[in-house]
């Protein structure tokens, strides 16, 4: 299958990788270029500014989360028929695990999909040492294919002085450059950019990014690397099929919180549900007064509790809904952001204290560094709504919080060793700070939405492990 495909890789977190990607995604956009975007990794954020430029959902791709054979299958199935597939790296180009070097990083995707890759250089305060870096990422692996380099923080003068010498030396074009714009400005927070949502002018600032991409890289040349990708095979992997034959079945109607507090899903776990028969109700806890009606399931997953603290605990109605859903044990499934807004309190970091739902007996403060991060293995304890004893889920965590009780039901370790208890689960009950891709175990899916239609269809929640 030919898809024409780049990536924008960076040489390190914070060289404009994100920047360069939204203003290109812009800038073709805006010449009618049908478009399908990608970010690596486990990134909520860069995925809703990808989304909100092009005007339809980008997608995460994941190398130590999922399969080679999931991720070709998820690059694939989403991009076939576009005119130009753009996938955003993640940190560093070969930026990936200490302890399994490349395992996780852009260059083992770069190498899985077989995409040409565009190494993005902040070249403030550098001349031809641009050269030696674009060579060093070009040796350290005779696998990858980066097929030219786009200079940020660059002046035009300097750049029509390095383009040609560049080139000589290293055999790669030099695409183009962005030079300084303090009026850009991709606010940053503890997890990363601040969400589309919460930026006033944001389509102000893009509209500007594109104006100048257009004028200062060469898009033309971009689409024709693109198009040098070779042929990529595929197929559908046989968990997936196993996972949608047994999932599938009548209409559910799950409710899911969806607002500028609560966005952290991957596209690909919502339409993952929305094939076994999902159908997705969107409510906003910030706004609404009470949830949908008839809920055969509720989904509330990850984003910034702590940033609207005061508005939610004041949205009492609200909190009285989901208290009331969570009697009558009905499916549940809260991620992160989710979990903490299930708590009875949270205590942000000038120690006030908010009243959340109350569903779960436990209490939040937010900390001044990370608690837990990374990649995690979990593996269910005993049995409950989304795994069995020994079953495996690859996921991750990363938050700023912690609890009085993180729940026991799984074994969550990191790759290297480190370990800890998590997740409070129940046949209808899934809460806790790991966020899990269900591409990266299908069956996960399969067994939420099950259990949601069996308790639509009057069966009892463990019907399904009889089923």
């Amino acid at each position: 299958m030919r898809i024409p495909r780049l990536m924008i890789a960076g040489t390190g977190s914070g060289c404009g990788k994100t920047t360069l990607t939204a203003g290109i995604l812009a800038a073709l956009n805006n010449q009618g270029v049908d478009l399908q975007p990608f970010k690596a990794g486990p990134d909520f954020i860069d995925p809703q500014f990808h989304s909100h430029i092009v005007g339809k959902p980008s997608r995460n791709l994941d190398s130590w989360m999922m399969t080679p054979e999931m991720v070709r299958y998820l690059f694939c199935h989403n991009a076939t028929g576009v005119d130009l597939a753009l996938i955003e790296g993640v940190m560093g180009f070969y930026d990936g695990l200490l302890n399994e070097p490349l395992k996780g990083s852009s260059a083992e995707l770069s190498v899985i999909l077989k995409t040409p890759v565009i190494l993005v250089i902040n070249g403030k305060g550098m001349s031809l040492s641009v050269a030696a870096m674009i060579r060093g990422y070009m040796g350290l692996s005779p696998d990858v294919n980066i097929v030219g380099a786009i200079l940020n923080q660059v002046r035009e003068p300097i750049y029509k002085q390095l383009k040609p010498q560049v080139e000589e030396m290293t055999g790669v074009p030099l695409l183009g450059y962005l030079p300084p714009m303090p009026d850009i400005e991709l606010k940053s927070r503890q997890l990363g950019l601040v969400t589309p949502t919460e930026i006033v002018d944001l389509d102000a600032q893009i509209a500007k990014l594109a104006a100048q991409i257009t004028e200062s890289v060469d898009l033309q040349l971009l689409l024709n690397l693109a198009k040098s990708a070779p042929s990529l095979d595929h197929r559908v992997p046989e968990e997936l099929v196993s996972a949608l034959e047994w999932g599938s079945g009548s209409p559910v109607r799950i409710g899911i919180a969806q607002d500028k507090v609560f966005n952290f899903y991957y596209q690909d776990n919502l339409d993952l549900m929305t094939q076994m028969g999902a159908e997705l109700l969107p409510f906003s806890p910030l706004e609404d007064t009470q949830l949908p009606s008839e809920l055969a399931g509720l989904y509330i997953g990850g984003g910034y509790p702590e940033v609207y603290a005061a508005a939610l605990s004041e949205n009492v109605t609200m909190l009285e809904s989901v208290r009331t859903y969570g009697q009558t044990k009905k499916p549940l499934l809260a991620e992160c952001g989710g979990f903490m807004y299930l708590g009875r309190t949270l205590k942000d970091q000038a120690d006030k204290e908010y009243t959340f739902c109350n569903v779960l007996p436990v209490d939040f403060h937010m900390t001044e560094r990370l608690s837990r991060f990374g990649y995690i293995t979990l593996t269910a304890q005993r049995e409950g709504i989304l795994g069995g004893p020994g079953m495996a889920i690859r996921a991750h965590e990363f938050h700023y919080s912690d609890s009085s009780d993180n729940g026991d039901a799984f074994s969550a370790v990191r790759p290297n060793g480190r370990s800890w208890s998590a997740i409070h689960m129940t046949d209808t009950l899934f809460a806790g700070y790991p966020h899990i891709p269900f591409y990266a175990n299908p069956v996960v899916a399969a067994r939420a939405v099950k259990t949601c239609r069996a308790i639509q269809d009057g069966h009892p929640p463990d019907h399904i492990f009889r089923s």
